[in-house]
């Protein structure tokens, strides 16, 4: 009987034949983060960048949050996940009008709840430069407040947040 022992098996560019998993970046945020702006705000700490090592390979974004809004006139919050400054993970907006007009999701009001959002999205990004992903925040009402990290209130803040990127080989 023989035995084959090897550290690695590389296929002729260097890399293991069957991986597809490149490379792994993550960002853990612990704190918590409102905003009262109708329009969408970048949440400070969830975001995350990463450089493609080919341009072909897709980036799999994988995040998780709460949101909680504070409002007085049944209005919720709106969240989107860009690529740099482009929306990606959007509806198409036509089917409830502007409440999820070329949003990632829309958080209703409900006594100042925190709403878990898990997002899950392959992108194509087709470069080999670095890329930030990241996620936005907005109130749909004036007056109102959208927040990232706990209860709309502010009651129970600093829920555990993270946004990951990880490379795939394709």
């Amino acid at each position: 009987m023989s035995t084959l022992n090897v550290d690695t098996i590389q296929d002729k560019g260097g890399a293991f034949e069957h991986a597809r998993l490149v490379q792994v970046q993550t960002t853990n945020k612990v704190d918590y983060f409102t905003t009262s702006s109708t329009s969408l705000v970048d949440v400070t700490g969830l975001s995350v960048a990463i450089t493609p090592t080919n341009s072909n390979n897709k980036i799999l974004i994988l995040a998780s949050f709460v949101v909680g809004v504070n409002t007085s006139g049944g209005y919720g919050g709106l969240m989107s996940l860009l690529r740099g400054s482009t929306k990606i993970a959007t509806g198409d907006g036509t089917s409830a009008g502007a409440i999820n007009d070329q949003t990632l999701s829309y958080v209703p009001t409900s006594d100042f709840n925190a709403f878990p959002v898990p997002v899950v999205f392959l992108d194509s990004p087709s470069t080999t430069s670095s890329t930030t992903y990241k996620i936005q925040l907005a109130a749909m009402a004036g007056g109102n407040s959208a927040n990232v990290g706990g209860r709309g209130d502010g009651a129970g803040q600093g829920c555990h947040s993270s946004i990951v990127a990880m490379e795939i080989r394709t």
